[in-house]
């Protein structure tokens, strides 16, 4: 075979590729650029890479080699750019052997895993023009010797453990390098100390990111000297003091993002007198109050403004009108206090994001809405009434709960136009009438929120046509019926919550064979009634189940320690899930109400992990099932006010991390297992109103609680004032009911009689003749010292 003719450039990126053919017929010699990133490679570098003298561009980044970075790349003297981001090589610092590449003009060392530091031989990469170590888990210092380094623009060292002061940083920047640096990331170290004057000595500064840190004290009053400075990320630190007006100096500005800060004071005008330039402004959760003239007109024309938890009102900002441009808008929890003028309805359709929740906004909204653009509006917590609008497009996601709307919801559901809504809460406002039955029309839904309203009527079959949606919340209306059969076609539900309704019959069976994804079930304070189902085990993704104040009967099925969400240690990991529409992908906080230790609480951000069984306040019987002591990770379990018998679970004391444990007003007997003393994490016990004795098992977690919480028993010792003295109390018997049976009491009585009869017969059968006759006293004497002799 022909060899080919000699190469200059190979690009193989993207190519799925996941091995090396055998390349013995093309001619390597000339190759310049070798692109195989993208690819999935699992093997080690084949060693005519490293031998390719004449290339000067290698990307081996996004694939999976094996092994340290090879040292055998130092064979590529001509070598000007280098990118091995994500590549899957294992080397635990930087090679030494890379620092001898003195051509190297590009190094990027993304997500490798590195640690250690930076070496003092960086230095030798003279024509060093940018360097990225990002991502990885670098320590120590940066080198002084990097200010040396003439050419060197751009330096992005983010995501590492850097934890070195910033004027230190600054300060090894000395020398030509402050000169020629025109971007530095810093974000995501733990860099601290104050942000010093030091920082304009970078005076060619275009970009600078040093977010998420542990920065302190003021924005120098220095910093509008960086004339050339486009990018500023200074959020998410602890930054403090007023913003300095020499802020509106910088007239090259676009993208100024401070928040997350302590930063405080009014922000004026002239902090933006010269900044015509500026796309986006980012100061959320900050303390600044925007003093602005009543018809001022911006210089700048903004593609995005995030305001959040500044004090913008008590007016509605007139000057949002003069940006034509904005695609995002955030005033929420900004001290609004007024009516939302007519303009901005339909000014703010050109939007992609509309967050005004939180304020006291008050009047009503649009008959016809029309939303446009918007994938997101958010008008939650405001005092907005009247009737729901009716939309002309829809958003992705739209939330106008909490206000004050009221009235029939069928024209909302039913009448509006080009429904593409995945996410819906209209809950806790005063919406009555029934839930109408056109969800055939809302295809796309995956969240609805219908909780707190007034709400009656069934649940309507035609929700069963949404077949992807994954939250479905009605607690607190007046909704009543069957639990619809419709609903097992939802087979992506992940909660659904029914609470605090008037449902009646059984729980469907089909829940826990269809609805195999839930994680939250919600059944609580209705009238269902009948067995709990078996088949409810099969969901071993549930990690909240509340079935409590009902009138369910029977035992509590053994199979629930098959839950094994329950059995499984939690993190955050999982807290939110995504959806996607209109291209934009959706992190939805589920959100769930747990009766626990003694109260409701409400979950969000934590909700993933917490973890609970509420079956109180029912007909149940028989006994705790010892299964129940598998679910290692159960944080609550209540089944109080119940009528269940039996003693405690021995193994209780496995379940390492019960907070919260409620077994009161049973029919429980017998000892606390010794075992329960060992839950280190319990703050909430109440084993009240049983038939349980015995000792208290001491130790340094069931002391701690009030006696309410063992009151109505017969158990004894600390923190009880009932000492159990030597032995202890004598355990009661229990019938089968967990009580003393009649027939028991009976016995008892007849026994303490016979041993009163048995003391006075014996005593004045012996002792009686012995006192009252002499010559029986004679006799025993004699009697006695004949046996003696």
């Amino acid at each position: 075979m022909n060899k080919l003719p000699s190469l200059k450039e190979l690009h193989l990126l993207s190519c799925k590729l996941v091995q090396f053919a055998p390349l013995d017929h093309v001619n390597f010699t000339s190759l310049s650029v070798l692109d195989i990133s993208w690819n999935n490679f699992k093997s080690f570098l084949p060693k005519w890479i490293s031998n390719l003298s004449s290339l000067v561009s290698l990307d081996l980044s996004y694939n999976h080699f094996q092994g340290p970075i090879p040292c055998a790349l130092q064979n590529m003297s001509a070598l000007s750019y280098l990118h091995l981001t994500s590549s899957g090589f294992n080397s635990s610092t930087i090679p030494s052997c890379l620092y001898t590449l003195h051509n190297l003009q590009h190094l990027t060392l993304r997500n490798l895993g590195l640690n250690g530091g930076i070496s003092n031989n960086i230095a030798n990469l003279t024509n060093l023009v940018s360097i990225d170590l990002s991502n990885n888990e670098l320590d120590g210092r940066i080198p002084r010797l990097i200010g040396n380094l003439c050419n060197l623009e751009k330096i992005n060292l983010s995501g590492n453990k850097l934890a070195e002061n910033i004027s230190e940083i600054f300060e090894s920047f000395s020398g030509c390098l402050m000169d020629s640096l025109i971007s530095l990331d810093l974000s995501y170290n733990k860099i601290s100390s104050h942000l010093t004057d030091k920082i304009v000595k970078l005076r060619n500064l275009s970009f600078i990111d040093l977010s998420i840190n542990s920065i302190t004290g003021p924005i120098p009053e220095s910093i509008g000297n960086l004339s050339s400075l486009t990018m500023l990320y200074i959020q998410y630190n602890k930054i403090s003091g007023t913003l300095p007006k020499s802020m509106g100096l910088l007239s090259s500005l676009q993208v100024l993002r401070i928040s997350d800060n302590h930063l405080e004071g009014n922000v004026l005008e002239d902090h933006f007198a010269n900044l015509a330039n500026l796309k986006i402004l980012e100061m959320d959760d900050n303390n600044f109050t925007l003093n602005f003239a009543t018809e001022w007109i911006p210089p700048f024309n903004l593609y995005e403004i995030r305001l959040r938890s500044c004090i913008v009102g008590p007016q509605f900002p007139k000057w949002l009108k003069s940006q034509k441009k904005l695609s995002w808008v955030d005033l929420s929890n900004a001290k609004l206090s007024d009516t939302v003028p007519d303009w901005f309805w339909s000014w703010s359709s050109q939007c992609i994001y509309l967050n005004l929740s939180h304020n006291q906004l008050y009047g009503t909204l649009p008959h016809i809405l029309f939303t446009g653009n918007i994938s997101i509006m958010d008008l939650r917590s405001n005092l907005f009434h009247g009737s729901l609008p009716r939309l002309v497009s829809s958003p992705a996601q739209l939330d106008l709960s909490n206000n004050f709307f009221s009235g029939n919801i069928t024209h909302f559901l039913c009448r509006s136009q080009f429904l593409g809504i995945s996410v819906l809460h209209l809950g806790n406002n005063f919406l009555s009438g029934n839930i109408p039955n056109c969800w055939e029309n809302w295809e796309s839904l995956q969240v609805l929120s219908l909780d707190n309203n007034n709400l009656s009527g069934m649940i309507p079959t035609s929700m069963g046509s949404l077949t992807i949606l994954v939250s479905l919340h009605l607690r607190n209306n007046s909704l009543s019926g069957v639990i619809p059969r419709a609903l097992q076609s939802c087979l992506e539900l992940r909660a659904l919550d029914l609470s605090l309704n008037a449902f009646h019959g059984k729980i469907p069976a089909w829940i826990g064979m269809s609805l195999l994804k839930l994680m939250t079930l919600n059944l609580g304070n209705n009238e269902i009634s009948g067995l709990i189902p078996k088949e409810l085990c099969h969901l071993s993704y549930l990690q909240i189940m509340d079935i409590s104040n009902n009138n369910l009967s029977g035992s509590i099925p053994h199979c629930f320690g098959n839950f094994t969400s329950m059995a499984t240690k939690r993190d955050l990991s999982q807290r939110f899930h995504f959806i996607f529409n209109k291209g934009y992908a959706i992190a939805i906080l589920e959100n769930a109400y747990v009766r626990t230790k003694g109260s409701e609480l409400y979950y969000d951000t934590i909700l993933a992990l917490m973890t609970s069984i509420d079956l109180s306040n029912n007909n149940l019987s028989g006994e705790i099932p010892e299964e129940i002591t598998n679910l290692f990770a159960l944080r609550s379990l209540n089944l109080s006010i119940n009528h269940l018998r039996g003693t405690i679970p021995d193994r209780i004391g496995g379940m390492k991390d019960l907070e919260s444990l409620d077994l009161s007003r049973n029919q429980l007997w017998g000892r606390i297992p010794p075992s329960m003393s060992e839950l280190s994490f319990l703050s909430y016990l109440n084993l009240s109103y049983n038939n349980l004795s015995g000792p208290i098992p001491t130790g340094t977690q069931l002391q701690r609680f009030t006696p309410f919480s063992f009151i109505g028993n017969e158990l004894c010792g600390d923190p009880l004032n009932k000492s159990c003295g030597m032995e202890g109390v004598t355990p009661k018997f229990g019938n089968e009911n967990g009580k003393e049976s009649e027939g028991g009491s009976i016995i008892d009585g007849w026994f303490y009689l016979s041993m009163g009869i048995g003391f006075v017969f014996g005593f004045w059968g012996i002792w009686g003749p012995l006192l009252l006759s002499k010559a029986w006293r004679v006799k025993y004497f004699l009697s006695v010292c004949h046996k003696l002799a």
